[in-house]
């Protein structure tokens, strides 16, 4: 079987060093083997040639190159041909060609590649996309980020040396001096990894490297200022041997004049300890601690030394090749399809508008870690409302290691006819650049992408943002009590109960009638069940008994002989919900029960069972039940003067019912209404005042989602906008109908206002009793 070749690279800049599984022999064939590619000291990469045949050049060649090292040294020593690694990776000096060089100068032909990640980068996100990108220029197959301390861990397990369950510490010299970071190793399918839970943390100190590399340019000046005399000292290999520990040689330099000049080695001490023992005790509950650092010698045995005494037990000791080596292990695993580490995902939030508030929604679920190279997709994301006649929508947006949020305007292009719901929602792979933040509207079939770097940073935090974005609530209007008058019962009610309260037979169907008569725009019995003031204990009484003697016949009609009489029951509904509780179950029954029931023989006895359980039903458990049973019906199937009119009577009149109901039950009534107002335009408005106060009701459902039915925030607020719009343009249109005339007169008021609480707006909040005065 032919070797795949493999390498891992720590190129950092300081002492850059690539492992790799294979060296070239003699005959110029590949044999395996374990090499380590060294870069340098303080690397560069270098410009040589010209013109077309100009190209950069790094590792171990730019090292011993005199390009860019001064005026000594003619034309190819002038600095523009020389960049520092460091300035490359930090982003100070921009070229993907040149830090492409970085790499293949140590190794190059590599099928797998892994590359070290600072734990600890200002930028973590722009830094993977510098090394992603010089990787795509260098031609560098599957590359792959892992963090430094995560590849020092693996160069352990590699070792031999960690097991399941163990908690490791890891130490990193860093430039600004050291970073920590704590993981536990797991084991999947038998293979043992580290899961990292979180960034590294900081420690400042004058022992970081980049320290150590400025203390060493000084002593190379000797005390002086830097001038065209001395300029070429702070550029002597030199400089690099005394920061990172190594044995310092004496060393020939060429000045600007292209005179030597002869570097003596002179001692430079590490910066006394400086690090406070808390600053370390994070790493307190670790089972291992290990110290990984590109500085040798003297540098890293005395860093190692003051770590020891601090903390008070053993700190293992890494090489200098530690990372390298991790990285060409993860590549190992990499080519094996094992599991190289897990890692968790920074959050990243927005604001969703929820029960009237503005909320913070994470993007990433809480914990979840992902194994390194797979990507993760939000599993919920944010949902939105795209509006209709709008072409962008802002988007707030948060990142866990930025402290500023942002609002990203979003470019939809040619504006929508409708309201869209949209989807906002995260991609990311661990360490492998910034996530990819995705804004989907599938009913159009676009996807769009949440641009980060160009959105507006706002100069305020997080909370104040979402507070500032409480929105006033939008109307809702108030429910409907139908209103009972004193009057309803001296036009005859009285005469009738004195008259029937001894009969054998009473007189139901007058009764019937009484009660159901409108009188004042009012009954007898309000719609809550109360009686008017005023009237006496004596009529009361008389209407009880009356009652009793109903309810006794109307149980008696379920199991004795068919009587085609619905006339006391209708008596007992129009009672509202005065009327015996006991009804309630009996109407239910019969609306559920398959097959012939004594109440229903005709059509209209139907009107009389739904309508008549609106009226009287009472509990929120009652109103749940018979809701969730009416819901479960085909929309289709929901007929105006039954199902359609016991919903609506149900919501507009209830101060408990619109609170049963889920998102899911408000999207079918919705488009229930969007079916009758489809049905409204050319036909007669009568058979619709139904549809009125059912959508009079569904908007009573704002006490539980405040922005429900709300253009902007609801795509079904949009087309129920275009609903009632598209009403009131039909009875424009037929004006010249007097029956149409006659009736938009009474009935547009109710339609403009039902449009005006749509859109969160209303101004009256008896919208559902100026519905019902108009019919």
């Amino acid at each position: 079987m032919s070797l795949v070749r493999i390498c891992g690279y720590d190129v950092n800049g300081f002492r850059d060093l690539a492992a790799r599984n294979w060296e070239i022999a003699v005959d110029g064939e590949a044999r395996e083997c374990l090499s380590v590619s060294r870069g340098g000291l303080l690397s560069s990469v270098v410009q040589a040639g010209s013109g077309s045949e100009m190209r950069w050049i790094g590792g171990a060649q730019a090292d011993l190159a005199p390009h860019g090292r001064g005026g000594g040294w003619g034309e190819i020593g002038s600095e523009t041909r020389r960049i520092a690694t460091r300035d490359l990776l930090a982003g100070r000096k921009q070229n993907a060609d040149a830090l492409a060089a970085a790499f293949i100068g140590l190794v190059s032909d590599a099928r797998v590649n892994v590359i070290a990640l600072n734990d600890l980068a200002q930028d973590t996100e722009a830094l993977q996309e510098r090394l992603l990108l010089a990787a795509r220029v260098g031609r560098m197959a599957g590359p792959l980020l892992v963090w430094r301390s995560v590849l020092a861990v693996l160069f352990r397990l590699s070792e031999g040396h960690l097991f399941e369950g163990r908690k490791v510490g890891v130490i990193s010299h860093t430039e600004d001096g050291f970073a920590l970071q704590t993981m536990r190793i797991l084991s999947l399918e038998g293979v043992l990894a580290p899961e990292r839970r979180r960034a590294a943390s900081g420690i400042a100190s004058a022992a970081g490297l980049g320290n150590l590399v400025m203390q060493a340019r000084r002593l190379m000046l000797g005390g002086e200022q830097i001038s065209t005399r001395s300029a070429h000292r702070p550029l002597a290999r030199m400089v690099g041997s005394l920061a990172m520990g190594e044995v310092v040689e004496p060393e020939l330099l060429r000045d600007s004049n292209g005179r030597w000049d002869l570097l003596d080695p002179v001692p430079m001490p590490l910066p006394n300890c400086d690090i406070a023992p808390a600053s370390l005790e994070g790493l307190a509950d670790c089972d291992e601690i290990v110290f990984e650092s590109l500085a040798a010698g003297s540098v890293s045995g005395e860093i190692v030394d003051w770590l020891r005494r601090l903390m008070g037990r053993d700190v293992v000791h890494l090489p200098i090749e530690a990372v390298a080596l991790g990285a060409l292990e993860a590549a190992r695993r990499l080519r094996k399809r094992a599991p190289v580490y897990f890692d968790f995902l920074p959050q990243i939030s927005t604001i969703v508008q929820t029960a009237g508030r503005a909320e913070s929604f994470d993007l990433v679920v809480s914990g979840a870690t992902v194994e390194a190279g797979k990507l993760y997709r939000s599993s919920e994301p944010a949902r939105f409302a795209l509006p209709a006649r709008q072409d962008s929508l802002s988007v707030y947006l948060r990142k866990e290691t930025v402290p500023e949020p942002r609002r990203a305007t979003v470019d939809i292009g040619q504006p929508l006819t409708q309201a869209s719901p949209v989807a906002l929602l995260v991609e990311q792979k661990p360490a492998s650049g910034r996530a990819r933040i995705l804004l989907e509207a599938r009913e159009i079939g676009r996807q769009f992408v949440v641009d980060w770097d160009e959105a507006e940073i706002l100069d305020q935090d997080w909370q104040c943002l979402l507070d500032g974005l409480d929105a006033p609530k939008p109307s809702i209007p108030d429910r409907l009590v139908l209103p009972c008058h004193l009057e309803a019962w001296e036009t005859g009610l009285l005469d009738l109960l004195e008259s029937n309260h001894n009969r054998e037979q009473v007189d139901w169907a007058s009764l019937a009638q009484k009660m159901r008569a409108r009188v004042i725009q009012g009954y007898c019995i309000s719609s809550d069940g109360m009686l008017p003031s005023g009237l006496d204990r004596r009529h009361v009484d008389l209407l009880d008994g009356l009652t009793e003697r109903a309810m006794a016949e109307t149980l008696a009609r379920l199991n004795g002989p068919q009587q085609r009489d619905n006339e006391a029951l209708s008596f007992l509904t129009w009672q509202f919900r005065r009327c015996p509780a006991d009804l309630v179950p009996i109407l239910m029954e019969c609306l559920t029960r398959p097959g012939a029931h004594p109440f229903v023989w005709t059509a209209m006895n139907w009107v009389l069972i739904y309508q008549g359980l609106a009226r009287i039903i009472s509990t929120p458990d009652a109103e749940k039940e018979l809701l969730r049973w009416l819901l479960a019906r085909p929309i289709g199937d929901m007929e105006w003067r039954t199902k359609t009119a016991c919903i609506a009577m149900i919501l507009s009149r209830s101060e408990t019912a619109p609170l049963t109901l889920t998102r899911d039950d408000v999207d079918v009534l919705a488009r229930r209404v969007l079916f009758e107002f489809e049905a409204v335009v050319g036909n007669s408005h009568n058979r619709f005042l139904y549809t009125r106060f059912l959508l009079g009701g569904l908007l009573r459902w704002r006490q539980v989602d405040p922005y429900a039915l709300v253009p902007g925030h609801d795509p079904l607020g949009e087309a129920l906008i275009r609903g009632v719009e598209r009403v009131l343009a039909d009875l424009v249109v037929r004006r010249q109908d007097p029956a149409v005339a006659q009736a938009e007169r009474r009935i547009r008021p109710t339609y403009e206002g039902l449009l005006a609480e749509l859109k969160g707006e209303g101004s009256s909040p008896d919208l559902l009793l100026n519905i019902y005065q108009s019919s």
